[in-house]
């Protein structure tokens, strides 16, 4: 594994590392880069030196971990490895609709020079896969596998969101994620301006966009008197249980995701989650743990709110428990760990019947 060595936010490495250099991990190889070795350069030297038979990689447009080392295969400096992109939502409607004629230059650049000819490609749902399909005209079906993302256990200590009886304090929603348009947090806001229910709002997660944090300040300056929101800011992946914990119900409009982690850490935490159709989380609704709307119209999202706020404080508590079982049997789901065996299994035996699957 190469990846850089701090999360998203932080300032100092993680603890007990070697930047610069692989380390041993759990059993696993991991170089982590120090923030002045995240080049396209570095990256393409450590993947080469690594002698690795397949090459995952976690984006499609990211332009040092994916396409610097598309091009390095593409001069033939990686070897014969064979290559597996998951874009991770990044060609859903949503996702697209941010940036889109940029992308689509250089989906039509990488089609005509045959940058990802030979790539075998990971859907987390057939949603995805039909995504992969639609941008990239060139991808054939059976290039494609798809293996829903990995859901990790519950952990012992996780703390669960506390009920509060909803005819003595507001209702407490969370928000968790990148503060860009793609996550749709302003959305969030317009469906908060038409609840009667009185609502404390708490966003987390960090500012990536000037332009787009002003739009939801103005949003959030609109706000009738009996919604309040509390912007808290980045939150440790640690920290994100108990932050989660302190909320009623998760709020997400997002405009695209191919799996959302944070769907599930908030079902874990006890909260109902209330959700666009953009994500693969169909399933919250048959297990009434959940809303889920389209995008478009704020008014649906408003009065599940309302209708969430009117519920007894047993019929919270029992949703609570329903959502919680319901994250652990995502996460015992043991269906996701035999799509992903089978994947890797194809893409080993490809590499050494084929000796290069890039070629």
């Amino acid at each position: 594994m190469v990846t850089r060595d701090r999360d998203m936010g932080d300032t100092v490495p993680y603890p007990g590392m070697k930047s610069g250099d692989w380390n041993r991990v759990e059993g696993c190889k991991v170089f982590y880069l120090a923030e002045e070795d995240v080049s396209g350069a570095v990256v393409r030297k450590v993947v080469r030196e690594s002698g690795a038979d397949l090459i995952y990689l976690n984006s499609f447009f990211d332009a040092i971990f994916t396409q610097r080392v598309m091009w390095a295969r593409r001069f033939g400096r990686l070897g014969g490895a064979a290559v597996c992109v998951a874009p991770r939502g990044e060609f859903s409607e949503g996702a697209m609709a941010q940036k889109r004629p940029k992308k689509k230059v250089f989906i039509t650049l990488a089609g005509l020079i045959g940058l990802y000819k030979g790539v075998h490609w990971h859907a987390s749902s057939e949603l995805e896969a039909a995504d992969i399909r639609r941008e990239l005209p060139w991808v054939k079906r059976e290039d494609i596998s798809i293996a829903l993302n990995l859901a990790p256990p519950r952990d012992a200590g996780h703390v669960e969101a506390s009920r509060k009886a909803p005819d003595t304090d507001e209702l407490v929603i969370a928000f968790l994620s990148r503060i860009v348009p793609k996550k749709n947090l302003s959305f969030a806001l317009e469906a908060l301006a038409q609840v009667t229910a009185p609502v404390r709002f708490l966003v987390f997660g960090t500012r990536e966009d000037d332009a787009y944090w002003k739009v939801c300040a103005d949003l959030i300056e609109r706000l009738p008197p009996n919604v309040r929101v509390e912007y808290r800011g980045f939150v440790h992946p640690d920290d994100v249980p108990a932050g989660l914990a302190e909320a009623d119900l998760f709020f997400f409009p997002t405009l695209g995701e191919n799996y959302g982690h944070v769907i599930h850490e908030a079902l874990c935490a006890g909260l109902p989650v209330l959700l666009s159709d953009q994500t693969p989380w169909e399933k919250v609704v048959d297990k009434q743990v959940g809303w889920i709307h389209p995008l478009g119209d704020p008014a649906p999202y408003a009065r599940s709110i309302d209708t969430y706020w009117a519920m007894s404080v047993d019929a919270r508590a029992a949703m609570a428990q329903r959502a919680i079982a319901y994250g652990d049997e995502v996460a015992r789901n043991d269906s996701a760990v035999q799509d992903h065996i089978r994947m890797f299994d194809r893409l080993t035996r490809a590499h050494a019947g084929a000796g290069n699957v890039g070629a």
